[in-house]
């Protein structure tokens, strides 16, 4: 006689598609807009769900995954300390106000919303904490046709970029302070994905008797008035033939 046992292991089968996830955390509840900064989201998956239910898609609103093209990720979830998790790191976008981030059994054939964990990080903006101007030559020739390009470039307080959408003001005086009045050809009005304003100056035609000028540049605050970050450059002044 040939007896035959047949043993389920931790009842696999009796968990519902509903009881898959049983959680979708953070370890940042807010970041900074600034393109780089990152936040880890853990979903635990039940422990007792069969091997094709423990695969976690991941979608994202905004930002990146850390790793990843695309606004969806599919991980493997795998066991760390007996908890059965699915771990990924989105990066920040440089603009907006949160990412919104779901998860949701990785099982195609599954419609219904009831089964997706949601989660939100809120973003605040990364504001300027310094400016630094750099021209891509230290003289510039008399004439209106003779331009130097002058990049602004913003950092926060940590070094990293700030948000999208920050402005400066820019002017250019002689050495005794007096207006030089040139010519500034702004190329981007506020911050771009690069943290930069870049402008285009021209002296103008008329011959000057100066050897230098200054660039000011300063950074506006959200209202438009001027702040207490400033940075300059001297250009050297070549009259032309």
């Amino acid at each position: 006689m040939i007896i035959i046992f047949s043993i389920s292991c931790e009842n696999e089968q009796d968990i519902e598609i509903g009881d898959v996830l049983i959680a979708l955390n953070s370890d940042k509840e807010n970041i900074e807009a600034d393109g780089s900064s990152t936040v880890r989201i853990t979903c635990e998956i039940n422990p007792n769900a069969t091997i094709d239910r423990r695969e976690v898609k991941f979608e994202i609103s905004s930002g990146k995954f850390v790793g990843a093209d695309g606004n969806y990720l599919i991980k493997k979830s795998e066991f760390i300390e007996g908890r059965l998790l699915a771990i990924i790191d989105v990066q920040a976008p440089m603009s907006g106000t949160e990412i919104k981030i779901s998860a949701q059994p990785n099982l195609p054939d599954l419609k219904n919303n009831y089964y997706i964990l949601n989660h939100t990080i809120a973003l605040s903006k990364s504001t300027p904490s310094t400016l630094t101007l750099n021209s891509d030559a230290s003289t510039v020739k008399t004439g209106y046709r003779k331009e130097v390009f002058i990049t602004a470039l913003f950092s926060n307080s940590t070094g990293k970029k700030v948000s999208l959408g920050n402005n400066a003001d820019f002017k250019d005086v002689w050495e005794d302070g007096s207006p030089a009045n040139g010519i500034f050809r702004i190329l981007n009005k506020s911050s771009d994905i690069e943290s930069t304003i870049k402008i285009a100056y021209s002296i103008g035609e008329t011959p000057i008797q100066e050897s230098k000028v200054k660039i000011i540049g300063t950074v506006l605050n959200d209202n438009g008035s001027h702040s207490s970050i400033i940075d300059s450059l001297f250009l050297t002044i070549i009259n032309k033939d």
